[in-house]
């Protein structure tokens, strides 16, 4: 025989949001905005003269002299942008000469907790780049 508590706990419990799902949601508002932070040139948005990253082709003719600047530069960008991210750190991945892997490691603010999150952004020589 089930009681009246057992029933309000359990619907209680089955409509409560998951703590998973807040992470999730929360990550992919973060991605959503990476994506348009790594889409949008600096100097192109007129309140924020410093938000986005340099030209993607500029590394490419200074390779591999450039990537250290790029990575700094997209790092700084991250932290100053995108405040949802603590300690955001920017690693590159060596591999292709022709697409430049770059990995980003923070801690996200979902869920009432932090948890660690890891991007992965593509930048090539034809100026696409992408996060995932």
């Amino acid at each position: 025989m089930r009681s009246l508590f057992a029933d309000i706990t359990r619907a209680a419990v089955s409509s409560a949001p998951k703590a998973t799902d807040e992470v999730r949601d929360e990550r992919e508002a973060v991605l959503a905005h990476l994506k348009l932070l790594v889409a949008t040139l600096r100097g192109t948005v007129w309140p924020a003269r410093d938000y986005g990253i340099e030209d993607p082709t500029r590394i490419f003719h200074d390779y591999p002299g450039s990537v250290e600047e790029f990575r700094s530069a997209l790092e700084g960008a991250i932290r100053r942008y995108e405040p949802r991210l603590r300690d955001a750190v920017v690693r590159h991945v060596p591999g292709d000469d022709l697409v430049l892997r770059l990995d980003i490691h923070a801690t996200l603010l979902a869920g009432g907790r932090w948890v660690p999150v890891r991007f992965t952004s593509r930048f090539d020589s034809a100026c696409r780049a992408e996060v995932s």
